[in-house]
């Protein structure tokens, strides 16, 4: 049963496949732990396991299995529900189910249009602007979006103009960046007064999947963040949980009451003071 599998991410199958490619910096290289000969040997077993799963459920049924686990009540399909990618739909079902913060100028960082078309189609947004640190055009899987705005967001000087933004998509940006205090300072001041920050990272995830691979932050840290940058928290949490394979792997309780687990995700929502 759908049910009773963990919250696999099939895309995982070609990015574990072995590479013999040199480390030569290229930002689309191949993570530099799962391409080691040795590591994907220990894959080996999990991958045929996801085979024989996917030989009995179709991979539109195991993503809507996955949405329900997390969603239950959730009718809305988005474009990585659609395409059968099960590494977006937690986060288009998390942000959907948000969509009543999402407003005014709106800025999708490093965001392609196509994954997150819903948010265009709303009628509390006038505008999107779309941003990277240094490409004219963003690009995820096969999908591409002209960027507005190349800058680096945790530099000291703003690439924008302050208080020119109503909303702000931050979603899995914030862990390649130099400084995450400087940019959830620079976020902050990017804000219009009452609007939101939509901050999302991995967690528990693969260490290198993307060049550079910087942070990691706990809801804690959220916490520290949006103190820093004298922002209100409206919301922290997370989805997807490890904790029962730790659970069986060590012998250890995690995931009980008194902790977190060991989330995929954590995330957070903040509004600049009015």
């Amino acid at each position: 049963m759908i049910s009773d599998l963990p919250s696999l991410n099939l895309n995982w199958i070609s990015i574990l496949l072995p590479t013999d490619q040199p480390d030569d910096g290229r930002e689309d290289k191949p993570s530099y732990l799962l391409s080691d000969p040795a590591l994907y040997q220990a894959c080996v077993p999990a991958l045929k396991t996801i085979e024989e799963v996917l030989a009995k459920t179709s991979i539109a049924d195991f993503c809507s299995g996955v949405k329900q686990e997390h969603f239950p009540n959730s009718e809305f399909v988005g474009s990585y529900e659609e395409a059968g990618l099960t590494i977006g739909v937690l986060v288009e079902q998390w942000l959907h189910q948000r969509r009543e913060l999402i407003k005014g100028r709106v800025l999708n960082m490093s965001g392609v249009q196509h994954w997150f078309s819903f948010v265009y189609e709303l009628e509390t947004v006038k505008e999107v602007v779309v941003s990277d640190y240094s490409e004219a055009e963003v690009e995820k899987f096969g999908y591409r979006t002209k960027v507005d705005v190349i800058g680096d967001f945790s530099a000291e000087t703003l690439p924008m103009e302050a208080e020119s933004l109503d909303t702000i998509l931050c979603l899995s940006v914030l862990e390649h960046c130099d400084d995450p205090f400087q940019m959830i300072i620079n976020l902050g001041q990017l804000l219009r007064p009452g609007g939101y920050l939509f901050v999302e990272c991995p967690f528990a995830y693969i260490d290198g999947h993307l060049d550079p691979d910087n942070w990691r932050f706990c809801r804690d840290g959220y916490r520290l963040l949006a103190k820093k940058a004298q922002l209100d928290l409206v919301e922290t949490g997370q989805y997807g949980n490890y904790a029962s394979f730790t659970s069986m792997l060590y012998g250890l309780p995690v995931g009980t009451e008194t902790d977190r687990g060991i989330p995929w995700i954590n995330w957070m929502v903040c509004q600049k003071p009015s």
